[in-house]
């Protein structure tokens, strides 16, 4: 997203416009989810493991249905469905990155 930050000049004049660059969670949280490639762990029955960069996110079906989520072995959580729980893994990955904030 381009936002533009302004700077009045007197009572009629623009002084200084800083325009600026911006990338929101949720576009980064669906980008990488676009690029996790979900497999099968060959160490762990039932689980499926996708990298992004340096981080492993992990999901596998719990016996009551829902489905457990974590990346780079942190706690993670529950989700309703695979797809939900891949999408966590990913929101979760873009929260650990640094913003992406430019001023020109």
């Amino acid at each position: 997203m381009m936002w533009a930050a302004c700077e009045l000049r007197g009572p009629a004049g623009l002084g200084k416009v800083t325009f600026a660059r911006e990338t929101i969670e949720a576009d980064l949280a669906g980008a990488i989810l676009k690029r996790m490639e979900w497999r099968e762990n060959p160490e762990e029955e039932g689980v499926l493991v996708a990298s992004y960069g340096e981080r492993l996110g992990a999901v596998w079906e719990e016996e009551d249905g829902f489905w457990g989520y974590q990346v780079d072995s942190r706690p993670g959580g529950l989700a309703d469905t695979e797809a939900d729980a891949k999408r966590a893994c990913a929101v979760e990955i873009a929260s650990m990155s640094k913003p992406t904030s430019k001023a020109k």
